[in-house]
């Protein structure tokens, strides 16, 4: 049975109409899949653990890059440059991490298969030094714009 049903409605002194339309439907719930299950390509995972590694660690070391130079220009003895050295030192260790993580993914593919949790591993650690790194930069960048 089709059917309609309408109903008005008061809504800040404005009055609206609502119509309900109902038609019959009927599902085979028989033919329905009930579980699709994804598993991510561990290559995948670990060249993008890799790529962020050296993303985030890039950009921290560039924002603590910029005001580190800015206040070395200003100061009057060679210890000003400090900054810009530790600085740099950040965008060296994402690629540290990130050359080794490319060294598994090459080994993984004349080898043994990597499982997805080594994948998994892989995408972590790459977060973990290029998001630590990104967080020292804009410390350093914070901290040096206070001096």
């Amino acid at each position: 049975n089709t059917g309609s049903s309408a109903a008005l409605h008061n809504f800040l002194g404005r009055t609206f109409v609502t119509e309900t339309l109902t038609l019959p439907i009927e599902i085979d719930f028989t033919t329905l899949q009930t579980k699709h299950t994804m598993t991510l390509d561990p290559q995948l995972l670990t060249g993008l653990g890799a790529a962020l590694a050296i993303f985030l660690t890039a950009y921290g070391s560039a924002i603590a890059s910029s005001h580190s130079g800015v206040y070395a220009v200003r100061g009057s003895d060679y210890k000003a440059f400090a900054p810009i050295v530790i600085s740099g030192v950040l965008a060296i260790y994402g690629i540290i991490v990130a050359v080794l993580l490319v060294s598994k993914l090459n080994a993984s593919a004349s080898t043994a298969a990597m499982t997805p949790l080594d994948g998994y591993r892989n995408l972590s650690a790459g977060l973990t030094v290029g998001l630590a790194c990104c967080a020292s930069g804009l410390g350093m960048a914070k901290f040096i714009q206070q001096i």
